[in-house]
């Protein structure tokens, strides 16, 4: 089984994903059936399936990039759409 990683509990590593213009890097264990993963000073518990754990701690990575990269741009529609000087002059008026 030449390529395949055997994941043994308790094992730290480490885990750097780029995607949509972010670098997004995750710590992260196996213990007791569940991946522990910690990104950006928060962490983040996930259930060990079939699946590598490097791949789901990947795919919450990707998820993390996306939710970010979705917040980023409604943070900036909004910002044109909340009060600003052009409105609160028109109040004045």
């Amino acid at each position: 089984m030449a390529g395949e990683e055997i994941e043994q509990e308790g094992v730290v590593r480490d885990l750097m994903v780029d995607h949509a213009g972010q670098r997004l890097q995750a710590v992260y264990f196996v213990e007791h059936g569940q991946i522990q993963a910690k990104v950006n000073g928060r962490f983040y518990r996930l259930p060990k399936g079939d699946m590598p754990a490097a791949e789901a701690v990947r795919g919450l990575l990707i998820g993390l990039a996306d939710d970010g990269g979705r917040k980023r741009e409604q943070a900036s529609i909004w910002a044109g759409w909340l009060p600003g000087k052009k409105e609160d002059q028109s109040r004045i008026e």
